[in-house]
């Protein structure tokens, strides 16, 4: 797996050079003077319109005094960076600075907290993004140069306001891959469709949620509105999760709507929650083990619900089909979920994902689902019969 660390935002600490003084001498004991006072790993940025006579000041100086030089231009100039830097800083910064776009460098597992943190720290200065891959029990620094392309997603990811999203299509199974551990990096939430990745600026909207969940007394309730969008649904489950809430589902005109409780004793009124729904459609369809847990399958389980629904359709006197491929894109889309939050199988889904199926599938097929799934666990409910396939 891969644990994504919040990359800073770049020459933070720099020592950005006023604008220069028109006496070259003046100019030079100025530069003299920032340069002596550098600490290790601290960055002097020169000014982009720097005249050709005192960029040749700052590298003369920046070589007298052993600091690293590296220089790029833009539509405003050149611009001239200086590090002051220990030997063990040297090496990794010419591996950084030797990448390609597209191109990552790894280094050792051996590497302490301290020197993935010097890695982390020069990453950020170029704009590369920094990563850490666990590798069995160790963690592996990782900087990658990004291509143009995760440089222009990088513009519009910043660029997305409060619950504002964006989705991307056509993308390359690689950049896929890239676009969406970026979009980690810079602490957006996003999902997987097929080849269309969704990102969103969810920090506001959890955060206030999270205010809403700490005003709430043990068994008290928080009601969302059923209009939340599926990321929305899947990090309001996380925040639940980490928080120790529990999460109910209930079938509404506007769609499914989730409903937070606070830890303490409590009754769940009436027969449409999600416990009792998603309890009866999992324990009815779900063949598959692991770990000698149930899990609903792809191979067997998803064609079984399919002909649920179908049959659930005819007995209220109507006739509908149901896309197998639909049901299959939300399985793999959830399976791939479930996998990156730590249930580490591809065999089939377990309860709490399953849930997400469900939610995905409602999503692409309509409410009508849930007033499928809802009037079958009432009427088995009645019955107090097991739930048939």
């Amino acid at each position: 797996s891969e644990v994504l660390v919040d990359k800073p935002e770049p020459m933070d600490d720099a020592r950005r050079a006023e604008s220069p003084p028109q006496d070259l001498a003046s100019f030079e004991a100025s530069v003299r003077q920032q340069f002596d006072a550098l600490l290790p790993g601290e960055v002097y940025e020169s000014d982009a319109a720097l005249p050709a006579g005192h960029r040749e000041v700052v590298r003369k100086l920046a070589l007298q005094r052993q600091l690293s030089i590296t220089e790029s231009g833009g539509e405003g100039g050149l611009v001239i960076r200086v590090i002051r830097l220990e030997s063990f800083d040297r090496t990794v910064l010419a591996r950084i600075m030797a990448l390609l776009p597209g191109e990552f460098v790894s280094f050792p597992s051996w590497y302490s907290a301290e020197q993935r943190d010097i890695v982390r720290t020069l990453a950020g200065h170029f704009n590369f993004m920094y990563s850490e891959a666990r590798d069995v029990s160790v963690l592996i620094a990782r900087v990658t140069n990004p291509s143009m392309l995760m440089r222009s997603l990088k513009e519009k990811f910043n660029g997305l306001g409060p619950r504002n999203h964006i989705s991307i299509t056509n993308l390359k199974d690689h950049e896929l891959e890239e676009a969406r551990k970026l979009a980690h990096i810079v602490q957006l939430s996003c999902e997987v469709s097929g080849n269309v990745l969704t990102v969103a600026n969810l920090q506001r909207f959890l955060e206030d949620l999270e205010a809403s969940v700490e005003e709430l007394k043990p068994g008290e309730r928080l009601h969302l509105p059923p209009n939340l969008s599926t990321l929305e649904q899947i990090e309001t489950r996380k925040l639940a999760s980490r928080l120790g809430l529990a999460v109910e589902w209930y079938s509404s005109i506007g769609g499914p709507q989730l409903v937070l409780i606070k830890d303490g004793d409590y009754e769940l009124q009436g027969l449409d929650t999600a416990s009792n729904v998603i309890a009866a459609v999992f324990d009815m369809l779900a063949t598959g083990m692991h770990k000698q847990r149930p899990i609903f399958s792809r191979s067997t389980d998803l064609l079984n619900f399919r002909e649920f629904l179908v049959r659930q359709v005819s007995k209220i006197g109507t006739q509908r089909t149901f896309d197998t491929s639909v049901l299959e894109l939300a399985f793999d889309d959830t399976i791939q979920l479930q996998w990156d939050f730590g249930f580490k199988t591809q065999r089939g889904l377990n309860k709490q994902w399953f849930q997400v199926f469900l939610q995905k599938t409602i999503n692409a097929l309509g409410s009508e689902v849930i007033a499928l799934l809802t009037t079958h666990s009432r009427n088995q409910a009645k019955k107090g019969a097991a739930v048939p396939m």
